[in-house]
């Protein structure tokens, strides 16, 4: 394209058209943190953060739609990720949490290997081919990025599962509250429907049957009660009775405090 006195020219390369969805997603995101009553800098965090979580969004969408697990591309999201309370005190939250990592890495790992993508690749090269793909776009560059945002926990180690830490949860609030507030379930749904991300009984329900295919499983009791204690700490909830609360952001144009 023309640039001043001089052509300049990008090769660029490109996206397979199944992947508008996420690509959506994305341009929204991108839409509201742009558009979003914070200073440069704050703006510039979240849109790294934007990237980051697009992405993780990609690697696991696609390999869903190359790996050998039951999703036609007609449900979305196509992967669901158990988030734990960051100090792990729910111990059945947090084995579900960890069997979604394992989940996440084996949907990645299955995908790089279908037989269609290396179909012209002689046997002897194919093993250098998949460790180079593993590390530079498969389930380990998805491990190391989600762990340097913090999404991993812990940084080294066994048992690793899904977190939230203020800086997601300040992404989230700016990405998923886009008028001022949304109610606490409208939140969580959304959430779910973003990034994958399950916090309550019915989201961890659907996280267990994706990871693990079981229909039954059932998860009780107060399973978003730490969700709850950090968006109040963080100063983005309203409480309006024992039954309701409201997610707010004061980053949000149109966002009037009372």
């Amino acid at each position: 394209e023309p640039f001043g006195d001089e052509e300049r020219w990008a090769k660029c390369g490109w996206c397979a058209e199944e992947t508008w969805q996420e690509g959506y997603l994305f341009g929204v995101e991108l839409f509201r943190i742009c558009r979003s009553r914070l200073d440069l800098l704050e703006r510039l965090d979240l849109l790294e953060l934007a990237c980051v979580f697009q992405v993780l969004r990609t690697l696991t969408t696609h390999a869903a739609r190359y790996a050998k697990i039951p999703w036609n591309g007609k449900s979305w999201p196509a992967c669901r990720f158990a988030i734990s309370d960051p100090e792990g005190k729910n111990s059945k939250a947090k084995r579900l949490s960890q069997d979604t990592v394992q989940k996440a890495f084996k949907t990645i790992y299955e995908a790089l290997r279908t037989p269609s993508i290396y179909k012209e690749t002689p046997k002897a090269e194919l093993e250098k081919m998949y460790k180079n793909a593993d590390e530079g776009y498969g389930h380990k560059l998805f491990t190391k990025i989600a762990k340097r945002i913090g999404l991993i926990v812990p940084p080294r180690g066994p048992g690793m599962r899904f977190v939230l830490n203020e800086r997601i949860l300040r992404y989230l609030v700016v990405t998923l509250v886009p008028r001022g507030r949304i109610t606490f379930e409208s939140f969580k749904r959304a959430g779910e429907m973003h990034f994958g991300f399950c916090f309550d009984g019915g989201g961890l329900s659907r996280a267990n049957r994706w990871a693990s295919g079981r229909k039954n499983e059932s998860f009780d009791g107060e399973t978003d009660a730490w969700l709850l204690a950090m968006l109040e700490g963080s100063g983005a909830l309203r409480s309006l009775s024992d039954s309701c609360a409201l997610v707010e952001n004061a980053a949000s144009p149109e966002f009037k405090g009372e």
